[in-house]
Parts: C-alpha cells; structure tokens; sequence
C-alpha cells in the first residue's frame, strides 16, 4: 500500500459526518503532492503527505494511541499548506562557485492571511466537528517554535491536554527525518 492509500485507509476509520466530503477535498486538492516546506524539511513532492503519516507514527509510538483524535490531527495538522507552495527557479552557487539555477519552492498564500495552525483547524471545521482537544493539538502543534506572545495559551493549552505537547514532539521528530520506534 503507498501513502496515499494508507492516508484514505486511515481517515475512512473516522466515524462522523463529513469525513468523505474531507477525502474527496484531500483527493482533489495537491495534499499527497505538495511539498511540506520550501526548504527546512520534506521540500520536496510529496513531502506533506510523507510528513503527516511521520508525524502520526510517531505520535502512535510515543503514546500507543490510535484512535480518531490520533488520526485527524497527525494526518491534517498542516493541511493550510495545500496548494501554498509553488514551483520556481532560483539561483545558486554550486559546489565550483558557479552561479546555476535549481528547481526550489517559494511560499505563496493566496488564501486566507491566518495562523498556521488555527488555518488547519478552520480548514478540517468545513467538513468535519472537531473535539476541543482536537482544536487544541492542531492550532499548537508547533508548539515554542510560536512567537513568545502566546506562550502562556500555548502552557495552558499543554496542561488541560497532554497530547498537545505529544504532537509537537512527534511532529518535531518528523521534521528531523526521526522515525521513533518504541
């Protein structure tokens, strides 16, 4: 089974209203061929989708959950970067101090102007209800890497649920290359 595949196996185990409206969105999107970054990790096609399943293993690795929760915020934490990043050329010295041109990404939203995480939320709220702990793990999934204003909500949010900060760590992990095995 490729990614994509295990992605839509996943998700159909989720038990509300809307989850194959949501299926189809992802299917018709770019989500399994978008990269996940422009340069810092999965930079390349496909990236998001291999991100998100990282991210999932590794949260069923640290915690040995694999329930619903588990599956909607690992899998669609970064669903606000569909269809954001855009294929260009940029130039770069090579290994001989030539000037040459590769192939990058640029972040482009043309979208709605909303932070990282409460975009995804607002995205997965079109089609599906959402938990309060589900809002909660996927607006701050990134967990200290937010600006240093809202810290104290980003603790709060870590201290009513666990899991907030378990997904941080697994995504964290996934974004270094890191598959964590129990």
């Amino acid at each position: 089974m490729d990614n994509k595949e295990r992605v839509i196996e996943l998700l159909q185990k989720v038990n509300r209203p809307g989850i194959e409206k949501l299926i189809n969105w992802l299917e018709k999107s770019t989500f399994f061929t978008d990269p996940a970054s422009t340069k810092y990790h999965d930079a390349e096609e496909g990236g998001l989708l291999n991100h998100s399943l990282l991210v999932y293993d590794n949260y069923v690795a640290l915690t040995g959950k694999e329930d619903e929760t588990t599956i909607i915020t690992c899998l669609l934490h970064d669903v606000c970067k569909i269809g954001t990043y855009k294929k260009v050329m940029k130039n770069v010295k090579s290994e001989n101090g030539q000037w040459i041109q590769v192939e990058s990404y640029d972040y482009q939203d043309d979208g709605m102007p909303y932070g990282h995480g409460e975009k995804s939320v607002l995205m997965i709220s079109h089609f599906i209800n959402l938990t309060k702990e589900e809002m909660l793990m996927i607006r701050w999934h990134m967990g200290a890497y937010e600006s240093k204003e809202v810290w104290n909500n980003l603790g709060k949010a870590q201290e009513m649920y666990p899991s907030v900060l378990y997904i941080h760590f697994a995504d964290m992990m996934a974004s270094k290359g890191i598959h964590y095995k129990r």
